[in-house]
């Protein structure tokens, strides 16, 4: 087995970055693998415990476990992480062919109450790069007290030129009556909207309803779904968010089978996790070229503040022992 190195970091965002996390401070690891032709791949260990992952540390011992065949104590969900962290080691490369890819502009806006003269200064500068570009798709992040978020919103989609598209994102952060308050509130922004990504916890028969109003989107209630899809014949939304950094490639193969629409993203993790997402976009656009968005999502370092990297490369050997 070749030799694995790693690398801690902290990222620190303007903003909390989802409605189900108040965190500001994040922390990952950078994985490096020096090949023996002398080549470097790089991968992300970056996850969200505030929607069910599990946490960065864990993932880490279990990886190093993995160098250790002996040790037989894995846990099943970091196991996972670990197989899909080293499956995404990629070499960076700026040269990469991407003219059949772009990301949507991920627009965050907190609550009126995380507002400060930093986050206004940060509202401006996300706003003036989406006058820049008024065919964009932006990516808008919602939070459970979104009626103070509509008159962003409107300003957003008036940005925006007739090409313009709007992705809106919950996080699961709605009941279904909040929903469809929320659908009459912006029945003149339907048009530009691709789609609802999670709008509240996965019940099939109201992503139904809902679904029947705008499409929805999957995204992290994949878990929710994953143990019902079985028994039903419909699934009850047209899009699938994929994130290669949190999920086996398997839920490509299942999901195109099914002819949903498939947006590649990033997992909001180090700034070279940006340019893996966009590779493995690339890869998945020429393998699954009907079933995979042209838009995914793969910019966010502009949510960010700092990133703040550790001093050295560690092997993950070295893991366990700190």
């Amino acid at each position: 087995m070749e030799n694995l190195e790693y690398l801690p970091y902290r990222m620190f965002a303007y903003l909390p970055l989802n409605s189900q996390s108040k965190a500001i401070e994040k922390k990952g690891y950078l994985l490096r693998r020096i090949c023996r032709d002398g080549s470097i791949l790089y991968s992300d260990v970056f996850t969200w415990p505030e929607m069910g992952d599990p946490s960065v540390e864990e993932v880490m011992q279990d990886l190093c476990k993995a160098y250790q065949p002996t040790s037989k104590q894995m846990s099943q969900g970091a196991t996972e992480r670990v197989e899909i962290a080293l499956s995404n080691l990629r070499t960076i490369t700026p040269e990469l062919d991407s003219q059949k890819v772009r990301s949507h502009y991920l627009y965050n806006w907190g609550e009126s109450s995380f507002n400060s003269a930093l986050v206004d200064s940060t509202i401006q500068s996300q706003q003036a790069q989406i006058l820049e570009n008024p065919a964009a798709t932006v990516k808008f992040k919602l939070f459970q007290n979104w009626h103070a978020q509509l008159q962003t919103l409107h300003k957003v989609a008036e940005l925006l030129g007739p090409a313009g598209r709007l992705r809106l994102d919950f996080n699961s952060c709605l009941d279904e009556n909040a929903f469809f308050e929320f659908e009459k509130k912006t029945r003149n922004l339907h048009q530009k909207i691709d789609f609802i990504e999670d709008p509240t916890p996965y019940n099939h028969d109201a992503w139904v309803r809902m679904n029947q109003v705008l499409p929805l989107a999957l995204d992290f209630e994949i878990r929710n779904y994953s143990e019902f899809h079985s028994e039903v014949c419909h699934s009850p939304f047209d899009w699938v968010i994929f994130k290669p950094a949190a999920q086996r490639f398997s839920d490509v193969e299942v999901f195109a089978a099914q002819k949903k629409k498939m947006v590649v993203t990033s997992y909001l993790g180090h700034p070279i996790s940006q340019q893996i997402a966009k590779l493995r976009h690339v890869e998945l656009i020429k393998m699954y070229n009907h079933s995979i968005h042209p838009v995914g999502g793969w910019i966010h370092q502009h949510l960010y503040q700092k990133v703040i990297e550790g001093s050295k490369w560690l092997n993950v050997e070295h893991f366990l022992k700190s």
